[in-house]
Parts: C-alpha cells; structure tokens; sequence
C-alpha cells in the first residue's frame, strides 16, 4: 500500500532501511482538511491491527475532492485498547485517535491510486487482486497447523482411527484446494494482465479459498470430542482464531460471487 506514496514519502519512509512497520486501515473515518502543504488530519478509526507495534499508520479519510490514504507516524495516534475479541487477540487490533495532525502532501495517496494499483514502482497491481491474499494465506496457514494437532489428538483418544478416515481426508483435499487456489490467484497477480475481470477473479478464489478453510475448521473441530472445547486446548485457539479472521470482508464469499458475476454478464 505505501508503493502508492509519492517517492518523497516513500523515501521519509524507507530511508533508515526496509523493515518498517506499517499499521493500515481500509475503513474511511477520519476528516482530512486542506491546508497550505498539505492537510490537518482528524478523526477515529476502528480495527487497526497491529497499531500497538508500529512505526506508522496509513489511515483512510475522506477530504475536500476525494477518499485519501494519511501516513501518520504512530506517535501522532491516541490508542484506546478496545480489541477484546474472542479470537486473533494477538494482533492489537485497537481504535485510533487522531487529533489536528499535519500531514504533508508527500504523504498521502488517493483510494482510486490504490484500487487501480498506480504506484510509483513496477506494474499497476489492483489492490482487490491481492488483498485477501493477506488475510488467506495465513488462515490456511493456521488450519494446516489445526490438521496436524488435531491427527495428534485424535491419536491420543481410544478407538480414534475409528471414524476419523472419511474426516482426515476431507481436511487434506479441501486445505490441498484452497492452497492450490490461492498459490494459482498469487501466480495471475504477479504475472498476469489484471483487467477488471481478473481482479474480480482473483478476489473471487480468495474468498473460495476461505470458504474451503471454513469448511474444513468447522468439521475438524465438530469431530474432536469433547476435550477440545476447554478454552486451553490448541484446537480450540486455532477455531477461535481462524473463524475470526474469516470474518473479513475481504474473504466475504456471497459478495465476491455475485460481483463477479455481474461482471462476467455484462
């Protein structure tokens, strides 16, 4: 997202070196109030995760002509500690205040540079065609994980080959899918030509990916026994956590689907 950045921004960004971290919010909230260099900055925004451990924020307001991306340096953000969440509370994914804060030209970008990908480095990259990539991956990375806890589990429990085969190969086709899926949508972004229909294509697979790592979460979970509903127990951290993050809605399959199809009919 901060490709977007004019270069002088980016490179008050990168200067010191390329491991900076970024905390980022779709969600418009905040005003942006043009003044001479730049704008003053105001709002409140929900859902930043990761704001208690970076160095920036890019933050989504609206201004006098359109939607724009702020960059804000952290120490400029309020942090109310709101994210009690039943699952992913790890990711501090906390409520930001930001009050009559200057933010110099450099560092902001429009929403449309984001949706059509035009940033100042490589190939213009639609942000839809690769934006459940960032919230996907990991989840089919953590249901991988939930597999191989629940196969040590089960292998602890009598009679637990018992019943578990029919299971333990819907798991493996339905996660070997998903990661097929998005391993093929990550391929189109990085190679293909991104026209609205394969944006909407790519997006389309992520969230089927998703569906896919629902479905496989679900009935892990159902066939666990007993046991696995102790809030301590590793599988249920990994239900908590992976039915959150699915919530998304980036990873919202019924509306992928249906603007998906609209454009295909069109």
């Amino acid at each position: 997202m901060a490709t977007h950045l004019p270069g002088a921004g980016q490179r008050d960004l990168w200067s010191a070196g390329p491991d900076v971290t970024i905390a980022a919010t779709l969600r418009p909230a905040g005003i942006a109030t043009p003044v001479d260099g730049g704008w003053m900055l105001d709002g409140r925004w929900l859902y930043v995760s990761g704001i208690t451990h970076c160095q920036w924020a890019l933050l989504s307001t609206t201004s006098g002509d359109e939607p724009r991306f702020m960059l804000v340096p952290q120490k400029a953000c309020v942090i109310h500690d709101t994210w009690n969440a039943v699952g992913m509370r790890a990711t501090g994914t906390h409520t930001v205040l930001v009050e009559q804060s200057f933010v110099p030209q450099s560092h902001s970008f429009t929403r449309e540079q984001l949706i059509h990908g035009q940033h100042t480095t490589g190939r213009p990259v639609p942000h839809e065609a690769v934006f459940g990539l960032f919230f996907a991956a990991p989840l089919l990375g953590a249901a991988q994980g939930m597999l191989e806890t629940w196969r040590q589990h089960r292998r602890t429990r009598r009679g637990a080959e018992h019943g578990t085969v029919r299971e333990l190969g819907a798991a493996i086709g339905y996660l070997g899918a998903a990661e097929a899926m998005l391993s093929h949508a990550a391929h189109i972004a990085d190679t293909g030509d991104l026209d609205d229909e394969t944006t909407l294509r790519c997006r389309l697979y992520h969230a089927t990916a998703a569906d896919l790592i629902a479905q496989t979460t679900t009935m892990l979970f159902r066939t666990a026994g007993t046991a696995a509903v102790d809030a301590s127990h590793p599988l249920s951290r990994f239900w908590r956590d992976i039915i959150t993050g699915l919530m998304h809605p980036a990873l919202d399959l019924p509306i992928a689907a249906a603007d998906y199809a609209r454009l295909s009919q069109t």
